[in-house]
């Protein structure tokens, strides 16, 4: 199945919701699938940027519902149960690959942070701890992480800013390359 934000600029009540949907291709003969879209987390407000757990259990997301971002996860496949992860505004919610921890950076100051909130799922569901593993000018964006965490969840890569942000498009990367080359050999 795939999860995914969408929202819709042309109607400026809607703020964007988190979707999920089979996958045609993915449905097999002895299996069905419902390919039909269906809301997991909708409101007026902007819902956006999940992200599945990797044991398949729950979705991660942000939501503007409470008047500020904040990171939410809703059981799978019954979405009726939502819980809120973190107490701050934060974003860009990740898991760690046991589904143990949902991490998010924490966006309400000029230093962000990274923050791993440790949960416990069953008998029923509880944030155990909200720890921030590191600090600094980490790029953030509502609907989307700039950071991971490795398969074995031993390490994070993460996008820092350094400066001004810019994006710095070459065409024709590989003659310019060559004419480098061409002149350092002279």
């Amino acid at each position: 199945q795939m999860v995914y934000g969408a929202s819709d600029p042309s109607n400026p009540d809607f703020g964007g919701d988190v979707w999920i949907r089979g996958i045609a291709g993915a449905c097999t003969v002895s299996r069905s699938c419902d390919t039909v879209a269906h809301v997991v987390a909708g409101s007026r407000f902007f819902e956006g940027s999940p992200r599945p757990s990797p044991d398949g259990h729950w979705i991660a997301y942000t939501s503007l519902e409470s008047g500020d971002m904040q990171v939410y996860v809703r059981a799978f496949p019954d979405f009726t149960t939502r819980f809120q992860v973190s107490t701050r505004r934060s974003m860009a919610p990740v898991w760690s690959p046991d589904s143990k921890t949902v991490y998010f950076i924490t966006a309400d100051s000029e230093v962000r942070e990274l923050t791993a909130a440790r949960l416990q799922t069953a008998p029923s569901f509880a944030v155990e701890s909200r720890n921030a593993v590191l600090r600094g000018p980490l790029a953030v964006a509502p609907t989307s992480a700039s950071y991971d965490v490795s398969p074995d969840g031993t390490h994070l890569i993460v996008v820092q800013l350094v400066g001004m942000d810019a994006i710095v498009v070459v065409h024709h990367w590989a003659a310019e390359l060559r004419a480098q080359l061409r002149d350092a050999g002279q």
